[in-house]
């Protein structure tokens, strides 16, 4: 507790008691934790494969940026994933419709700020992307937070570019927790384009598609 509020306390509490929760990791303990060092221009090829290589039906994306969001749902779209924006411009119509869709599994892909996300609770979040690393740590306990609930199991994925790798090595410390490294997938895990319904029993004509990456 800051300085300030304890000295509030002393001065117009009566004999207050402070109680101290001790907890030694922050982080949802069955959620698989896991980070890839890549480089900017890749970092939508990797998500789109680790997708695909885990056949994930719904993801939440969290970038630091609304540019970043509609930059992001914008070319998940053009490759055929069904996706979602949430972010402090849009209104609240706008989020209530997005926020419905991901619910309901009509897009399966929800990326979001972490201020348009506080209001999230979705049960059945199967991984969380850390498309960019968090400006808090405290946010990143939230946002892996959103998976591997109710008993389940749920994977985070964090995308490390360069001296990140000090940012990361700051999270582990605060959440007490071990974050995993994982290789970049090859697109020999995810050779195959996979086609995928824009909706139920409609438009099953679309098609999912890779490029060319260098790691």
């Amino acid at each position: 507790m800051p300085k300030p509020i304890l000295d509030l306390t002393r001065k117009y509490q009566r004999e207050p008691e402070f109680v101290n929760v001790v907890q030694k990791q922050l982080t949802v303990p069955h959620v698989e934790q896991y980070y890839l060092g890549v480089k900017e221009g890749i970092k939508l090829d990797v998500l789109c494969r680790l997708i695909d290589l885990h056949s994930l039906k719904s993801s939440l994306v969290f970038c630091n940026r609304k540019r970043s969001v509609d930059e992001v749902v914008r070319k998940l779209g053009a490759r055929g994933y069904l996706a979602q924006g949430l972010h402090g411009d849009m209104t609240q119509p706008q989020r209530g419709r997005a926020m419905d869709r991901f619910k309901r599994n009509i897009s399966e892909i929800l990326v979001a700020t972490d201020v348009a996300a506080r209001g999230i609770n979705v049960q059945d979040i199967q991984a969380v992307f850390n498309y960019d690393l968090p400006l808090d740590k405290e946010y990143y306990v939230h946002r892996i937070g959103r998976t591997a609930r109710a008993g389940k199991k749920g994977h985070a994925f964090s995308f490390v570019v360069g001296r990140e790798i000090g940012k990361l090595r700051a999270i582990e410390a605060y959440a007490a927790t071990k974050i995993a490294s994982l290789p970049v997938p090859s697109i020999a895990n995810t050779d195959k384009v996979r086609t995928i319904p824009a909706q139920k029993g409609k438009d099953m004509g679309r098609y999912r598609q890779h490029q060319t990456i260098y790691t």
